[in-house]
């Protein structure tokens, strides 16, 4: 018997007080999932607050994808899908900072309306490059239960990672090392093609630790994410209406830290295939408290427990409108996108930045066979930054990523990345502080992949 306890409790500077508790208590009948997409890209890190990976373990990203493999509950789920699938790659990397190999591996087991067990590991281990660690990987997990009470468990535990160019304005210019974890709950879904849920809510929590020299520090993350209502029809739409989220950040002993709270009064996603839109907007406000515990237990005693406050005082009381938006189209061998967001957070020092941004996709696949792929993917960045009693900082960070593959003879494929751009992590070395730089770094990798799928069978009449 596995029982996991999770409480949120956040009193914010806006009236009235927002208070939310759940305990729950399960059995664990499975592992690892993701949920309701049709083709699903391990994402970087489950934690919302982290930054994206660094381009030696980005190359491998794509060569973990697996489809998903949920069995809908009607007519639409494909007789030929698998009951369990898995990948694995090798790569041979070398670029700018260095050489390196890397591997990896992902695998998924069938569930009904999300994959019931989902799960991938890769890393990267340097030969070269005074900035890289020695090693830098992250693994990933992810269990889903939906027995009309939907349960999720996902988490990720990374060691020697540096912030993506296009990161948030946060972390030292320094690796580090990671952890989050969190539970997902609601009631429902109901329904086949049409389904309903209500109360979703998830807890996380996560901690990073970064060192420069003698100085270390360990940063705590608390996030808090609540849907009143969602409808979903298949995989072409899902809305959610009435969004409370909560991020809380803290850096060193102290309970001083930053939170910054939203409300939405919808969140959707449209995936039409030829097609795709995603978008939330609403308002957001800096200022507060937040306590969250949490606890583990297995057998009836308890093996993990925490508790942790975030407190803002010192901080000024920012509000704002906010929200993101993407759009997407796939024409023939094109594809292409772009993402507004003006949006609060808070940082891993404990400050709180406001962050205006646009980021886009263009790519193509080349050749008769359509086998040679080219994505640009640009951004522009322009945060305001308040530090606890010490007054504001602006920044503007711009850059770009080009990225190129093509398959080799003997199922080898050949990946090429270069990226430049001003930003505060364009370079890792100098100061730890993330202030913008000219940078950027070049990249080939050699991979060889195989893949595995085992038999489709039905789970519902």
């Amino acid at each position: 018997m596995f029982a996991a306890a999770s409480g949120l409790q956040s009193d914010t500077t806006m009236r009235p007080l927002l208070v939310f508790r759940i305990c729950l208590a399960t059995t664990v009948l499975g592992a690892a999932a993701a949920y309701a997409d049709e083709v699903h890209a391990p994402v970087p890190t489950a934690s919302p607050s982290l930054p994206g990976l660094p381009p030696e373990l980005a190359l491998g990203v794509p060569l973990l994808a697996l489809p998903s493999l949920q069995d809908v509950g009607d007519d639409r789920a494909d007789d030929d899908r698998p009951a369990a699938a898995g990948t694995a790659y090798a790569q041979a990397i070398a670029g700018t900072t260095g050489l390196g190999l890397g591997a990896g591996a992902s695998a998924a087991v069938m569930g009904y309306s999300c994959d019931l067990a989902r799960g991938s590991v890769q890393g990267v281990l340097h030969a070269g490059g005074d900035d890289a660690a020695p090693l830098a990987g992250v693994a990933r997990y992810d269990l889903c239960l939906d027995l009309a009470v939907f349960l999720r468990l996902r988490g990720d535990r990374s060691v020697g990672l540096v912030p993506a160019i296009d990161a948030r304005r946060s972390l030292w210019r320094r690796p580090y090392t990671a952890h989050y974890q969190s539970v997902e709950m609601g009631l429902g879904p109901v329904g086949d093609a049409n389904r309903y849920s209500l109360f979703h809510m998830t807890f996380g929590h996560g901690e990073t630790a970064q060192t420069d020299g003698n100085v270390e520090r360990r940063i705590v993350d608390i996030d808090f994410d609540f849907a009143l209502f969602t409808y979903q029809h298949t995989h072409a739409l899902q809305l959610d209406a009435l969004v409370v989220t909560s991020d809380a950040l803290k850096a060193g002993d102290s309970d001083l830290g930053a939170v910054v709270t939203g409300v939405f009064p919808a969140r959707a996603r449209v995936d039409r295939g030829d097609w795709y839109a995603s978008g939330h907007a609403g308002w957001e406000w800096a200022g507060g408290r937040t306590t969250q515990t949490g606890s583990t237990q297995v057998n009836g005693q308890t093996v993990s427990s925490y508790s942790e406050t975030v407190d803002a005082s010192g901080l000024p009381a920012v509000r704002t409108l906010a929200g993101e938006g993407t759009f997407g189209v796939h024409v023939g061998r094109y594809t292409g996108s772009t993402t507004l967001s003006h949006e609060l957070y808070a940082t891993f020092d404990g400050n709180v930045a406001l962050e205006t941004r646009a980021a886009g996709l263009f790519g193509v696949a080349l050749g008769a066979h359509r086998d040679t792929t080219l994505a640009v993917s640009p951004f522009i960045a322009r945060t305001q930054t308040w530090q606890r009693d010490a007054g504001d900082a602006l920044d503007t960070a711009a850059g770009a990523q080009v990225r190129v593959g093509h398959p080799l003879p003997h199922a080898l494929h050949l990946d090429a990345l270069a990226e430049a751009g001003r930003s505060p992590y364009a370079r890792t070395d100098g100061a730890r502080d993330p202030s913008s730089a000219l940078g950027g770094q070049v990249m080939v990798a050699v991979s060889a992949q195989r893949s595995v799928a085992h038999q489709h069978v039905k789970l519902h009449p």
